[in-house]
């Protein structure tokens, strides 16, 4: 048994002997079950905080930096769309051009 246990008991002890066992045993329940230099204070979570904070505006400038990729990509795949287009269209005409010049051979 530890010596946090061991004065655990012996404050049980004393407290039963001196309180009665019901009051002894709400006081202990209202007692952590470990030893109180193990509670986290609002000090000691402050730097995780900051910390969280710090990757969360790194998140949302990565967000920002995905959103204007998605715009840039977006106009990217407009233009390609409308140089596709042309393209077709410019081969659609040399095509009928050249069958237009076939037809006016065979003729």
């Amino acid at each position: 048994m530890s010596s946090y246990d061991q004065r655990r008991f012996r404050m049980r002890s004393v407290l039963g002997d001196k309180l009665g066992d019901e009051v002894a045993d709400d006081l202990m329940d209202s007692l952590p079950p470990f030893d109180w230099t193990r509670i986290a204070t609002k000090d000691d979570l402050q730097p995780i905080h900051d910390r969280l904070d710090n990757m969360d505006r790194r998140f949302d400038n990565m967000d920002q930096r995905f959103d204007n990729m998605d715009r840039r990509m977006d106009l990217f795949e407009q233009r390609m769309t409308v140089t596709m287009l042309k393209m077709s269209l410019a081969s659609t005409i040399s095509s009928i051009a050249i069958l237009g010049g076939l037809m006016a051979l065979l003729t």
